[in-house]
């Protein structure tokens, strides 16, 4: 049992503090429960809470702690921050730690980390209470905020979630399920949804849990090609058809960036094995999708579990566990296959087609002092046709023989002008475009992309505006007329100026006059010729999404790199950015030089250089976007973070981030001396 059953009552005693959780085990099963959990159904902040003020972590020890938290041993010290008093080597786990000193395991949990917050253990706030030795006995008012959850919300709150964890109940081998289904899968995928049932003739060796609610019976199925286990579909996009289009069943209760798989079933040992599959991804322009999670397997040990054991298996939410909030060390990234030949061939054949693509060509002002960034925004927006982007696809019109085709691209250029057969209708992709849309044939998205790549519409777009521009200020038209009239000859065509038709209809009129109104409202937040594109003297933080962590800060010496075990230089910052997030410009400048893909370290990469005597590096990049000698603006989208090992462009990189350099007449210097990396481009006045 665990615990004494005996109840012993003195008046003025709280009902929380003489009932334990093992009297509610079988009915309420609020042992399942995390601090998590409970503080959303009590609507509590967890962020506030102390390790302190929490009575059951009292007196415990680390090595407890360490067993009942979802894989918090293989988290390194640095991703510990409660534990920074031990003193450790930040690139050691705390199971390596342990391993190499049990007397650390043996430390008063509480007494270390008593002043941090919950959420500063990893996991800590999402294990379940069951997970901790001796719970049974652990007093309701032990466990902050359970004795405000009402009964009725405990029970429809644990039928919701289910828990994060399912008890390892029995294993079964391959014969099982050749003929009839399973009933109870939680496994799948996010194509197929995590109920994919087996039915088939080498049947499903799988494990079966229990718990409470939906967890008990529960079946986790093995995934993989091989005899006894489960393909499902998986997949996006171009990337979508690698591999068949097939990937193991399986769940992501750490999020998506890899699939947890059962791997290995031994029903004379009772055991069961996982395993990480990951996927590859190509966002950006053109945007390739994803491939399924076939990348792997990668054997994790510290999944595997014994008969009675504890399988994590995340929420049980319909997405695999997608909402759990656990998270995992960030070393397992690291442990990501590099893509195989399929993968790259593909996206070295979509990427090489279609260039480097910027609109940094439109940093700047046209004739009169109109600016083409405003421009192209409020045709964009009064035009509201396709989908807003470089591969958007219009409506099909025939007005005359020789003016029949479709709206491309992200200024909706009509396929039949001849500003655009002038610039595309030379390559093969391109001839081939304009063909489909006067036939009126249906036209992807990568087709568009290929054949009018984004530089050309950009191009286009730039060359026409100025072209209209001129044509407008010869007429006589300056000020707000100006800008109407060049409305005007968008829509209607360069006609409506030569042939006197300027206003000539309402569709004409009412045209200029929403134009004028988009441009000037969005203009207005765009900083005068003089100041937009030029040097600031300044640096913000170089990614979109602002964020703010490092793998490995500026070191010009030969320092000691506990991971790699070696000593190095290490002239930049490497910042986490996830394997597609977007980069800005960190100051305003002029693109300078883009790095060959894979002639050495930094792979691709791209250099921007500013007034004074800096510049900036850009590396390990999954796509760059503001071609050479473009003027860019600080806070302006210029490429993709890659950086995943062996994708193409990665260099040396073995994890996806960007290594990141501020250099001063050619020689780096320490970033975090001139750049401010709380600032983002949403804080400034133009933004991104």
């Amino acid at each position: 049992m665990g615990y004494d059953p005996q109840r012993h009552w003195e008046a003025g005693d709280r009902p929380a503090d003489v009932f334990v959780l093992g009297d509610f085990q079988s009915s309420l099963g609020a042992q399942s429960l995390s601090l998590d959990q409970i503080s959303q159904m009590t609507g509590s902040d967890l962020s506030t809470m102390r390790i302190s003020d929490v009575p059951f972590l009292q007196g415990r020890s680390v090595a407890e702690v360490a067993e009942a938290t979802p894989i918090l041993e293989d988290f390194t010290m640095e991703e510990i921050p409660a534990l920074d008093g031990l003193g450790l080597d930040s690139s050691m786990t705390l199971g390596e730690a342990m391993d190499l000193d049990p007397s650390i395991g043996e430390m008063d949990f509480s007494a270390i980390a008593g002043d941090s917050a919950v959420t500063d253990v990893p996991n800590l706030d999402v294990a379940s209470m069951e997970s901790f030795e001796g719970w049974e006995a652990t007093a309701i008012s032990e466990v902050p905020g359970l004795g405000d959850v009402p009964m009725g919300s405990m029970s429809n709150g644990l039928r919701i979630l289910s828990g994060l964890w399912g008890k390892f109940d029995m294993p079964y081998g391959p014969k099982e399920h050749t003929k009839t289904p399973t009933k109870y899968s939680i496994t799948g995928s996010n194509k197929d949804g995590f109920a994919v049932q087996c039915k088939q003739s080498r049947g499903c060796a799988h494990i079966e849990l229990t718990g409470f609610f939906m967890m008990h019976g529960a079946q986790w199925i093995s995934g993989g090609p091989g005899k006894g286990q489960q393909m499902v579909n998986g997949g996006e996009g171009v990337l979508g058809a690698t591999n068949g289009g097939k990937e193991p069943t399986g769940r992501h209760p750490y999020g998506d960036q890899f699939k947890v798989v059962l791997s290995k079933v031994v029903e004379s040992e009772g055991s069961a094995e996982f395993s990480l599959y990951f996927k590859y991804c190509y966002r950006g322009i053109p945007d390739l999708g994803c491939t399924p999670y076939f990348l792997g397997p990668v054997p994790m040990p510290v999944l595997n579990a014994k008969e009675k054991g504890l399988i994590i298996t995340g929420l049980l939410d319909g997405q695999g566990g997608l909402t759990s909030g656990l998270e995992a060390p960030s070393s397992w990234e690291k442990k990501r296959p590099s893509p195989p030949k399929e993968v790259t061939d593909i996206v070295d054949r979509y990427a090489s087609s279609y260039g480097n693509t910027s609109g940094g060509s439109l940093c700047g002002d046209g004739p009169g002092g109109v600016k083409l960034e405003a421009l192209a925004e409020a045709f964009e927006l009064v035009e509201s046709i396709g989908d807003g982007s470089y591969s958007a696809v219009g409506d099909w019109v025939s007005i005359t023989p020789g003016e029949t085709g479709r709206a491309l691209g992200k200024y909706q250029y009509m396929s039949y002008k001849e500003i655009v057969a002038e610039k595309i209708g030379s390559t093969q992709a391109g001839a081939r475009l304009i063909a489909k849309a006067r036939a009126n044939q249906t036209i992807t998205p990568q087709e568009v992309l290929e054949g009018f790549p984004p530089d050309d519409q950009d191009s286009v777009f730039a060359e026409d505006q100025k072209s209209n521009i001129e044509a407008a200020i010869a007429a006589g038209y300056e000020g707000d007329k100006l800008l109407e009239v060049v409305g005007q000859m968008h829509h209607g065509g360069s006609g409506v100026l030569t042939d006197g038709r300027v206003d000539s209809t309402s569709v004409l009129r009412d045209y200029g006059t929403k134009f004028l109104g988009y441009y000037k409202q969005i203009s207005a937040d765009i900083p005068d010729s003089a100041d937009r594109c030029k040097s600031t003297g300044t640096f913000i933080n170089p990614s979109l999404a602002g964020i703010n962590s490092f793998s490995r800060r500026f070191n010009p010496t030969y320092g000691w790199n506990a991971k790699a075990r070696t000593a190095d230089l290490h002239l930049g910052d490497d910042m986490l950015t996830p394997n597609g997030s977007e980069l800005v410009a960190s100051d305003s400048g002029i693109v300078t030089y883009l790095g060959c893909d894979q002639c050495d370290g930094y792979g691709r990469y791209m250099e921007v250089t500013h007034d004074g005597g800096y510049s900036t590096l850009y590396t390990h990049l999954l796509k760059r976007l503001a071609p050479d000698g473009a003027r860019v603006r600080q806070g302006e989208v210029i490429a993709l973070s890659g950086g995943i090992k062996g994708a193409p462009g990665s260099g040396n990189s073995s994890g996806a981030h960007m290594h990141f350099e501020v250099r001063l007449n050619g020689r780096a210097i320490d970033p975090l001396g001139v750049v401010d990396y709380t600032k983002t481009a949403y804080d400034l006045e133009a933004g991104p």
